[in-house]
């Protein structure tokens, strides 16, 4: 079995987590009690973002690892993805007793106080974050990217206007970011070089890129156009940007209106008369502090929750895919057993942003 360990280590290493996982797999059905095995299934699936599969390999192999720095951190990474947030916390208060003061443990943290929307809290564990970063070695860390751009998003979260203009043109003198061009040419266009523009069109242009970031340097382009009173060159930009985002992320409106009609179907009159009977009278209190928002895309949904989350009696947990994720894929499947077990699980996760009781009601 050593040369089938280093085989997964050598794939991992080498980024080829799907070929590491399917090694891992193999290896599993001889040695189906090796927790790690179990172990590198769960690293393997983690960055191939199956983040379900992940958790539930790593907790098979917790009860060999309960000092296991990687695999407590990983475990409560996944849970930060699968947005259980109080689980999460509890796991990387476990990996911060095994190794303290770690870059890993501080970004899921200020992460989560971000998508909790503890903005503050925020804001100080991600500058705990360039503290610790400053002790491990380059060719040890991997990028800085993701924190710069949580950064960013936490001071734009907090109203931090000067500084925010202020950081995104440190960031932008250092190297090219598309999304932080597209940033600075809304907020503060002036602000752009002329290196930054020429910087911005090499990389719209250039077809290898990402088409979303591709999108973001031309739609900024469009608007340091406009500021410059260039309207022929901003509207080509703009066509541009929102030609590349049309072509890849085009709503297909009859697909959506096939689910629709399923939906309708099922969930009728008869079937909440049906699904009740199953249940106490103090069922039909559930969630009753949640609101919903739903509708087509760019259909105002995000306005509305913004109007909405601005009373004090009102929190928003933003767009959370849990729901989606519990949720049975087929309507005949549904049963009064699933029903409780998904009801309860969603409340518990959006207790997190609610868990004192001070609002009234959660957005979702």
């Amino acid at each position: 079995m050593t040369d089938t360990f280093q085989a997964i280590i050598d794939a991992v290493k080498k980024q080829e987590y799907h070929h590491a996982e399917n090694l891992c797999w193999s290896a599993l059905k001889s040695q189906p009690n090796s927790s790690l095995i179990q172990k590198w299934l769960g690293i393997a699936l983690l960055q191939q973002k199956k983040y379900e599969g992940a958790l539930d390999a790593l907790l098979q192999s917790l009860p060999d690892h309960k000092n296991d720095f990687d695999v407590i951190n990983n475990i409560a990474f996944a849970y930060r993805h699968l947005e259980d947030y109080a689980n999460a916390t509890i796991y990387l208060d476990e990996a911060e007793k095994i190794q303290p003061n770690q870059y890993a443990v501080a970004f899921n943290r200020a992460q989560i106080s971000f998508n909790l929307k503890n903005y503050d809290a925020a804001f100080d564990f991600a500058n705990r974050c360039f503290e610790l970063i400053k002790d491990i070695p380059e060719d040890v860390l991997a990028s800085d990217k993701n924190l710069r751009s949580l950064y960013l998003e936490i001071l734009i979260a907090r109203n931090n206007t000067d500084e925010t203009i202020n950081y995104l043109k440190q960031e932008l003198e250092k190297t090219f970011d598309a999304r932080m061009f597209f940033d600075l040419s809304n907020s503060a266009p002036q602000e752009i070089t002329e290196k930054m523009k020429i910087q911005a069109q090499d990389f719209a242009l250039n077809e290898e890129n990402y088409f979303l970031l591709r999108a973001a340097a031309f739609l900024g382009l469009g608007r340091v156009n406009e500021k410059e009173k260039k309207y022929k060159d901003a509207f080509v930009n703009y066509e541009k940007g929102n030609i590349l985002k049309a072509e890849k992320l085009r709503y297909r409106p009859f697909a959506a209106q096939e689910r629709i009609k399923k939906t309708i179907k099922c969930f009728n009159k008869n079937f909440y008369l049906d699904m009740y009977k199953n249940f106490d009278e103090k069922y039909s209190e559930r969630g009753k502090n949640c609101i919903f928002i739903v509708g087509n895309p760019r259909s105002g949904t995000t306005l509305l929750e913004s109007i909405l989350g601005s009373s004090d009696k009102i929190v928003s947990a933003g767009e959370l895919e849990i729901l989606n994720r519990l949720s049975v894929l087929n309507y005949d499947d549904i049963t009064p057993e699933k029903a409780l077990e998904v009801g309860d699980e969603y409340l518990r996760i959006l207790k997190n942003f609610n868990p004192d009781n001070d609002h009234q009601f959660v957005i979702d």
